[in-house]
């Protein structure tokens, strides 16, 4: 008998569409946004210890992790939380805003 244990990997995609909870879906929204900016640090630190850039690159790449990723990662966050039944007023104070205040973000 083998001890080899073997991996499957199941694309979500390929799967009915009442196969996930909303809990799940949000689960998952989150975990990709947590990948897309690790896959952005990654790329960043490939092009610094490479030095293959023009000038303001540097800067460039940290803006867009910082603004584009890092919100995609809080707003799937954010969802996530409101999916598992999180309040409003526990997600602002865990990003030091009030609830009046994120829910009015939100709308915008």
């Amino acid at each position: 008998m083998s001890s080899e244990t073997v991996t499957v990997r199941v694309n979500p995609a390929e799967l009915p569409v009442d196969s996930f909870t909303d809990s799940d879906i949000a689960r998952i929204a989150m975990v990709r946004a947590a990948q897309l900016r690790a896959e952005g640090y990654e790329d960043f630190a490939q092009m610094v210890a490479e030095d293959l850039t023009r000038a303001g690159d540097y800067v460039r790449k940290a803006v867009y992790l910082a603004d584009s990723v890092q919100s995609t990662f809080v707003t799937a966050a954010v969802i996530a939380e409101r999916v598992r039944g999180t309040g409003w007023d526990v997600i602002g104070e865990a990003v030091c805003m009030s609830a009046a205040d994120l829910r009015e973000q939100g709308d915008a």
